[in-house]
Order: structure tokens, then sequence, then C-alpha cells
């Protein structure tokens, strides 16, 4: 009688053991999810002060309602599109300091160290190209003053039409607080859905396409599959409000998709919704 209790146990914890790995979660999946959206979310942002900037004045001074703060110093080093080899800008958001790191911008985000500009052609001209470098003897950080992450390399800016930009990064390259150094690579189609004139200030823009985030131990693949959506109210500009984006972990057979609104209320938060192999759990990015 024993026995067959004994070999009874034995066969349901052997079942109920097989019942439950096809649902298992995988811890490593979503840490590496998690890590890549901060990343996204700051190399977006840190496109929002450029286009902000850029885009408000064809002499490039800072405008009144802007997100660049006063104390940024903006130096213009070459300012002349007649010489043939376009304009060249330098914004200075000073060093790290003291916590709180860095600037305050008015999107209540803090940025320490250089941006270096580039401009081909004035800015609203069709096929117009900006590069925006980031140096590694200068590095460039954005963050919340606290928690402060590195961007080195560069991002270059496409004019296909009035309202629409194509961003390619091919090496960028970010390092967060607490996590190994990652590179960000692919396009991503800018689209201004609402135009409130001078800046960024009142607009909203989508953002669509792929990007790929590569660190020593996995790459992930972002495809959006619906467009991220950005308000530039100044206490919402940092947020990504809503978009879905399906993940291709290239070295898991994990299942992940991200929602930046699992709420459905589109509201202004750094709240996002990851899914791992069917289970849902909400990340503050």
């Amino acid at each position: 009688m024993r026995s067959f209790l004994f070999i009874l146990v034995i066969g349901v914890l052997t079942f109920s053991s097989c019942d439950e790995q096809p649902v298992k979660v995988i811890p490593e999946s979503s840490r590496s999810t998690e890590n890549a959206i901060l990343v996204i979310s700051e190399v977006i942002s840190t496109f929002d002060v450029v286009e902000d900037f850029v885009s408000g004045s064809e002499m490039f001074f800072k405008q009144l309602e802007c997100l660049l703060p006063e104390d940024a110093e903006v130096r213009i080093i070459d300012g002349d599109f007649e010489d043939g080899d376009g304009v060249e800008i330098l914004i200075d958001f000073g060093v790290m300091g003291l916590e709180p790191c860095g600037l305050l911008c008015k999107d209540n985000k803090y940025r320490a160290g250089k941006i270096c500009i580039t401009l081909d052609k004035p800015y609203a001209e069709p096929d117009a190209i900006l590069t925006v470098s980031f140096s590694e003897t200068h590095p460039f950080y954005s963050g919340s003053g606290k928690e402060m992450n590195k961007i080195e390399g560069e991002f270059v800016l496409h004019r296909i039409s009035e309202d629409q930009l194509l961003l390619c990064c091919s090496e960028l390259i970010i390092t967060t607080v607490g996590n190994d150094a990652v590179s960000l690579h692919g396009d991503l189609t800018i689209t201004r859905i609402d135009n409130n004139g001078i800046g960024l200030i009142g607009d909203k823009l989508t953002f669509d396409g792929a990007l790929g985030v590569l660190s020593d131990s996995d790459e992930l693949i972002f495809d959006i599959v619906e467009p991220l959506h950005k308000a530039y109210d100044l206490s919402c500009a940092q947020y990504i409000k809503k978009g879905k984006m399906e993940v291709d972990p290239m070295n898991s057979a994990s299942i992940i998709s991200v929602d930046f609104d699992p709420n459905n209320d589109s509201s202004c938060d750094h709240t996002v919704g990851i899914t791992v192999n069917g289970r849902m759990f909400i990340y503050m990015y």
C-alpha cells in the first residue's frame, strides 16, 4: 500500500511539473526588455530636445517656449550655409555635478554634457540632413537627475517632407545605471500629426519603425506595431502616451510584447505593460 501511494505522489508531481513548463516566464527576457525600453525612451527624449531647438529657429537661437533651460549654452561654431560645408552648433548642458545631476530641462528631464549638431541645408528644406553627435571625450547624459544614462555616437535625421523625418542610427551606444553598455541600431519614421507652429511645444508626434538593442549577452529587435504617440505639452513631453511593440529576442524562444498604454487611458506617465509568454506585468520605465 505504501509503495502504491509513493508511486502515485511521484506521478502527480511529475505531471504537475510538465503541465507548468509551457507558461514559465523567463526573467532574463523581461529584464533585458525593461532596460531596452529605457534606452529607447532616452534616445527619443534626446531627439525631442534637438528637434525642438533646431525647428524653433533657423538662426538657432533659443525660444522662450522651448525644452532647453536658460542655463544651457548654445555655441554657433559655423553659422554659414553659403560656405558649402553646412552649419555646426554645440549645445552644452554643463557638467554632471552633484545630485540632482545636470540641468533640469523644461520637459522635467535632467541633461549634462554636450550635443553637437551639423546641418547641410536649412532644416525645413526637402532632403535636409541633420547629424546629432555625442563625443566620447565629452559625453552626453540624460535621466532623472539621480540615475543618468550616458549616450555616445550619433544619429541622423533626414527630412522626408514638411511633417515627416527619418531617424537613422547604426552605432549609438547607451550606458544605463547598473548595466553594461548597449548599442542601438535601426530607423524610425517620425510624423508630426499636430503642428502648433515654431518648435515642438504644443505639437503631437508619432514614431514608427524598428530598433535593435544589442548587448554582450543578447539582442532584442523592437518592431513598432502601433505607432508610439507623444504630446509636447511641457507636463507631458517626456512620456510616451501610447503605442505597442513586438519584441524578437534573437537568442530566446520567449514571446514578448510591450504596451505603453496598458490602462487604455493615454495618460502621461512612465507606466508600460510587458507581456512575456502570455503573462503581463506593469513596469515603470
